[in-house]
């Protein structure tokens, strides 16, 4: 089961037309990033009956407009799991 929750950020990599496709995961450098919400993920959630639960707390930075330039993902215990640059 994966439970994911949004920001109200911009995702600087949606785009409407690849939203409605079947893909719902980009993967770069095997980083799955989601392309298909318009919204910034702030919380992603697995659980199954295989794995152990695996979260990451997403914190984003914006720059002196408003645009997110960086974000990191974070596991339960704090550290870096996931590093994201946007530039414009």
């Amino acid at each position: 089961m994966y439970n994911r929750s949004y920001s109200s950020h911009v995702n600087p990599v949606y785009n409407s037309a690849l939203a409605n496709s079947l893909g719902c995961l980009m993967i770069f450098n095997n980083l799955a990033f989601d392309f298909r919400s318009k919204y910034l993920p702030t919380q992603f959630n697995s659980q199954d009956n295989i794995n152990p639960t695996f979260s990451l707390t997403y914190l984003w930075t914006p720059d002196a407009t408003g645009s997110i330039v960086k974000g990191v993902g974070k596991n339960e215990s704090g550290a870096i799991q996931q590093i994201y640059s946007f530039t414009y």
